[in-house]
Protein backbone atom coordinates (compact mmCIF):
# COMPACT_ATOMS: atom_id res chain seq x y z
CA UNK A 1 0.00 0.00 0.00
CA UNK A 2 2.84 2.36 0.80
CA UNK A 3 4.54 1.89 -2.95
CA UNK A 4 0.70 2.80 -4.32
CA UNK A 5 0.82 5.58 -2.49
CA UNK A 6 4.41 7.12 -2.60
CA UNK A 7 4.38 8.30 -6.28
CA UNK A 8 1.18 10.82 -5.24
CA UNK A 9 3.27 12.09 -2.46
CA UNK A 10 6.19 13.09 -4.23
CA UNK A 11 7.13 16.61 -3.90
CA UNK A 12 6.76 18.77 -7.02
CA UNK A 13 9.55 20.14 -9.37
CA UNK A 14 10.88 23.52 -8.46
CA UNK A 15 9.44 26.65 -10.39
CA UNK A 16 6.23 23.69 -11.92
CA UNK A 17 4.16 26.90 -10.51
CA UNK A 18 1.45 24.54 -9.79
CA UNK A 19 -0.55 25.78 -6.85
CA UNK A 20 -3.01 23.35 -5.46
CA UNK A 21 -5.58 26.32 -4.12
CA UNK A 22 -5.33 27.63 -8.03
CA UNK A 23 -6.23 25.28 -10.64
CA UNK A 24 -8.93 23.40 -12.47
CA UNK A 25 -11.05 22.77 -9.58
CA UNK A 26 -10.15 24.96 -7.00
CA UNK A 27 -9.95 28.79 -7.30
CA UNK A 28 -9.10 31.35 -4.36
CA UNK A 29 -10.08 34.73 -4.91
CA UNK A 30 -8.33 37.31 -2.38
CA UNK A 31 -10.74 39.68 -0.87
CA UNK A 32 -9.59 43.34 -2.00
CA UNK A 33 -13.05 44.76 -0.49
CA UNK A 34 -13.10 48.96 0.37
CA UNK A 35 -12.78 50.48 3.03
CA UNK A 36 -16.17 50.79 4.70
CA UNK A 37 -17.96 47.90 2.50
CA UNK A 38 -20.28 46.15 4.05
CA UNK A 39 -21.85 43.45 1.62
CA UNK A 40 -20.03 41.79 -1.83
CA UNK A 41 -21.70 39.45 -3.93
CA UNK A 42 -20.02 36.73 -5.93
CA UNK A 43 -20.61 34.38 -8.82
CA UNK A 44 -19.10 31.18 -8.71
CA UNK A 45 -19.33 27.36 -10.21
CA UNK A 46 -18.97 24.92 -8.08
CA UNK A 47 -20.34 22.59 -5.52
CA UNK A 48 -18.55 24.07 -2.19
CA UNK A 49 -17.66 27.90 -0.67
CA UNK A 50 -15.56 28.68 1.96
CA UNK A 51 -14.89 31.98 3.63
CA UNK A 52 -11.31 32.72 4.78
CA UNK A 53 -10.60 35.07 7.44
CA UNK A 54 -7.88 37.31 8.21
CA UNK A 55 -5.86 36.36 11.27
CA UNK A 56 -6.88 38.03 14.43
CA UNK A 57 -10.45 39.22 12.56
CA UNK A 58 -13.00 40.10 14.49
CA UNK A 59 -16.98 40.08 14.38
CA UNK A 60 -19.35 38.00 12.30
CA UNK A 61 -20.79 37.32 8.55
CA UNK A 62 -24.23 36.97 7.47
CA UNK A 63 -24.13 34.54 4.71
CA UNK A 64 -26.61 33.85 1.68
CA UNK A 65 -26.41 31.70 -1.18
CA UNK A 66 -28.35 31.60 -3.90
CA UNK A 67 -30.35 34.45 -1.83
CA UNK A 68 -31.08 31.87 0.66
CA UNK A 69 -29.71 30.89 4.18
CA UNK A 70 -27.36 27.73 3.70
CA UNK A 71 -29.91 25.99 5.99
CA UNK A 72 -32.82 26.62 4.03
CA UNK A 73 -31.12 24.15 0.86
CA UNK A 74 -32.00 20.84 0.93
CA UNK A 75 -29.33 19.55 -0.57
CA UNK A 76 -26.62 20.79 2.10
CA UNK A 77 -27.60 18.11 4.86
CA UNK A 78 -25.94 15.21 5.26
CA UNK A 79 -25.44 12.40 7.42
CA UNK A 80 -22.83 11.58 9.81
CA UNK A 81 -21.31 8.10 10.72
CA UNK A 82 -23.62 5.73 11.83
CA UNK A 83 -22.68 4.41 15.79
CA UNK A 84 -20.72 1.18 16.03
CA UNK A 85 -21.20 -1.92 16.77
CA UNK A 86 -20.67 -1.96 20.90
CA UNK A 87 -16.40 -2.56 21.85
CA UNK A 88 -15.24 -1.77 18.25
CA UNK A 89 -15.56 1.09 15.95
CA UNK A 90 -17.60 -0.56 12.90
CA UNK A 91 -20.64 0.83 12.22
CA UNK A 92 -23.49 -0.78 12.47
CA UNK A 93 -24.95 1.03 9.05
CA UNK A 94 -22.55 1.15 6.21
CA UNK A 95 -25.00 4.29 5.62
CA UNK A 96 -27.88 5.73 5.57
CA UNK A 97 -30.28 7.30 2.72
CA UNK A 98 -32.83 9.40 2.57
CA UNK A 99 -35.87 10.17 0.23
CA UNK A 100 -37.00 13.52 1.57
CA UNK A 101 -35.43 16.55 2.26
CA UNK A 102 -33.23 16.39 5.81
CA UNK A 103 -33.55 18.98 8.72
CA UNK A 104 -30.99 19.26 11.66
CA UNK A 105 -31.59 16.47 13.98
CA UNK A 106 -30.39 13.40 15.82
CA UNK A 107 -31.36 9.65 14.59
CA UNK A 108 -31.98 6.61 16.78
CA UNK A 109 -32.42 3.17 15.43
CA UNK A 110 -33.54 0.81 18.44
CA UNK A 111 -32.38 -2.76 17.24
CA UNK A 112 -34.69 -5.75 19.02
CA UNK A 113 -35.60 -9.59 18.05
CA UNK A 114 -32.03 -9.45 16.76
CA UNK A 115 -31.00 -13.19 15.35
CA UNK A 116 -27.38 -14.81 17.29
CA UNK A 117 -25.85 -14.40 14.02
CA UNK A 118 -27.18 -10.87 13.26
CA UNK A 119 -28.60 -11.62 9.94
CA UNK A 120 -32.04 -10.83 10.69
CA UNK A 121 -33.44 -8.20 13.10
CA UNK A 122 -36.35 -5.97 14.16
CA UNK A 123 -35.90 -2.31 14.27
CA UNK A 124 -37.89 1.24 15.39
CA UNK A 125 -36.75 4.56 14.44
CA UNK A 126 -37.38 8.06 16.10
CA UNK A 127 -36.05 11.36 14.86
CA UNK A 128 -35.62 13.94 17.61
CA UNK A 129 -37.70 16.70 15.45
CA UNK A 130 -39.48 13.79 13.46
CA UNK A 131 -40.72 11.92 15.95
CA UNK A 132 -41.57 7.94 15.94
CA UNK A 133 -41.05 7.59 12.17
CA UNK A 134 -41.45 3.82 11.26
CA UNK A 135 -40.12 0.39 12.02
CA UNK A 136 -39.16 -2.73 10.03
CA UNK A 137 -37.10 -5.63 9.33
CA UNK A 138 -33.31 -5.45 7.80
CA UNK A 139 -34.07 -8.16 5.28
CA UNK A 140 -36.44 -6.15 3.51
CA UNK A 141 -35.85 -2.29 1.92
CA UNK A 142 -37.08 0.60 4.71
CA UNK A 143 -38.29 3.84 3.90
CA UNK A 144 -38.96 5.64 6.72
CA UNK A 145 -42.89 7.35 7.06
CA UNK A 146 -41.02 11.20 6.87
CA UNK A 147 -39.08 9.78 3.75
CA UNK A 148 -35.97 11.07 5.53
CA UNK A 149 -34.16 7.80 6.11
CA UNK A 150 -33.66 4.91 3.41
CA UNK A 151 -32.53 1.62 4.75
CA UNK A 152 -31.46 -0.89 1.99
CA UNK A 153 -30.57 -4.31 3.39
CA UNK A 154 -26.91 -4.23 2.01
CA UNK A 155 -26.50 -1.59 4.33
CA UNK A 156 -26.65 -3.71 7.08
CA UNK A 157 -23.06 -4.26 9.15
CA UNK A 158 -24.71 -6.20 12.09
CA UNK A 159 -23.80 -9.82 10.81
CA UNK A 160 -20.42 -9.01 9.48
CA UNK A 161 -19.80 -7.63 12.62
CA UNK A 162 -21.24 -10.40 14.48
CA UNK A 163 -19.22 -12.62 12.46
CA UNK A 164 -15.70 -10.96 12.97
CA UNK A 165 -15.94 -10.01 16.77
CA UNK A 166 -17.66 -13.31 17.84
CA UNK A 167 -20.51 -11.77 20.18
CA UNK A 168 -23.38 -11.23 19.66
CA UNK A 169 -25.29 -7.89 19.28
CA UNK A 170 -27.06 -6.80 22.74
CA UNK A 171 -30.41 -6.57 22.89
CA UNK A 172 -32.28 -3.52 22.52
CA UNK A 173 -29.23 -1.94 21.14
CA UNK A 174 -29.65 1.80 20.03
CA UNK A 175 -27.90 2.72 16.71
CA UNK A 176 -27.30 6.72 16.44
CA UNK A 177 -26.27 9.16 13.96
CA UNK A 178 -26.63 12.75 13.25
CA UNK A 179 -27.98 15.02 10.25
CA UNK A 180 -26.09 17.95 9.79
CA UNK A 181 -26.31 21.08 7.86
CA UNK A 182 -22.60 21.16 5.77
CA UNK A 183 -22.63 24.93 5.84
CA UNK A 184 -23.68 27.81 7.99
CA UNK A 185 -26.27 30.88 8.41
CA UNK A 186 -23.38 33.04 10.02
CA UNK A 187 -19.68 32.55 9.23
CA UNK A 188 -16.95 33.71 12.41
CA UNK A 189 -13.43 33.73 12.59
CA UNK A 190 -12.24 30.18 15.22
CA UNK A 191 -9.15 31.94 15.89
CA UNK A 192 -6.78 28.97 13.94
CA UNK A 193 -3.08 28.01 15.55
CA UNK A 194 -0.51 30.03 13.98
CA UNK A 195 0.20 28.87 10.41
CA UNK A 196 -3.34 27.45 9.74
CA UNK A 197 -5.88 29.15 7.61
CA UNK A 198 -8.78 30.32 9.61
CA UNK A 199 -11.42 29.30 7.36
CA UNK A 200 -15.01 28.62 7.29
CA UNK A 201 -17.08 26.21 4.74
CA UNK A 202 -20.66 28.35 3.98
CA UNK A 203 -21.90 25.53 1.84
CA UNK A 204 -21.10 22.37 0.90
CA UNK A 205 -22.78 19.56 -1.33
CA UNK A 206 -24.43 22.62 -3.55
CA UNK A 207 -25.80 21.31 -6.74
CA UNK A 208 -22.95 21.18 -9.76
CA UNK A 209 -23.90 24.86 -11.55
CA UNK A 210 -23.77 28.52 -10.74
CA UNK A 211 -24.33 30.10 -8.00
CA UNK A 212 -24.24 33.48 -6.20
CA UNK A 213 -22.32 34.18 -2.51
CA UNK A 214 -23.40 36.68 -1.21
CA UNK A 215 -21.79 38.09 2.29
CA UNK A 216 -22.80 40.85 4.56
CA UNK A 217 -21.06 42.38 7.99
CA UNK A 218 -19.57 45.12 9.24
CA UNK A 219 -15.92 45.60 8.07
CA UNK A 220 -15.31 42.94 5.70
CA UNK A 221 -11.99 44.33 4.94
CA UNK A 222 -10.77 43.97 7.92
CA UNK A 223 -12.37 40.19 8.36
CA UNK A 224 -11.86 38.41 5.39
CA UNK A 225 -8.64 36.94 3.34
CA UNK A 226 -10.10 35.35 0.72
CA UNK A 227 -12.97 33.32 -0.56
CA UNK A 228 -12.65 29.80 -1.98
CA UNK A 229 -14.64 27.71 -4.38
CA UNK A 230 -14.65 24.02 -5.36
CA UNK A 231 -15.95 22.39 -8.68
CA UNK A 232 -16.53 18.82 -9.26
CA UNK A 233 -13.69 16.64 -10.63
CA UNK A 234 -14.01 17.40 -14.40
CA UNK A 235 -16.28 20.22 -14.37
CA UNK A 236 -13.71 23.47 -14.03
CA UNK A 237 -15.41 26.61 -11.89
CA UNK A 238 -15.25 30.48 -12.81
CA UNK A 239 -15.33 32.93 -9.80
CA UNK A 240 -16.54 35.83 -11.31
CA UNK A 241 -16.15 38.64 -8.45
CA UNK A 242 -19.07 41.12 -8.21
CA UNK A 243 -20.30 44.02 -6.00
Amino acid sequence: MAELLKAYLAPLPPGSGYDPMNEARIRTVPAGFSAGQQSVRMEFAGTRADVIFKPNAQGSLSVLIDGKQPSAIPELYGFTRVSAFPASDWPVLLKAGAAAPLIAEDWSLRIDQASADGKACHFALRGTVTGEDGEGYNTNRFVSRSGRVVLEPDDWNVAYSVAVFKRPLPDNYAATWRAVLEGADTAAPGRAPTGVEDCVTVAQSLRPGRHVLELRGTGLADAVQATRFYSPPGSPGQTLPGN
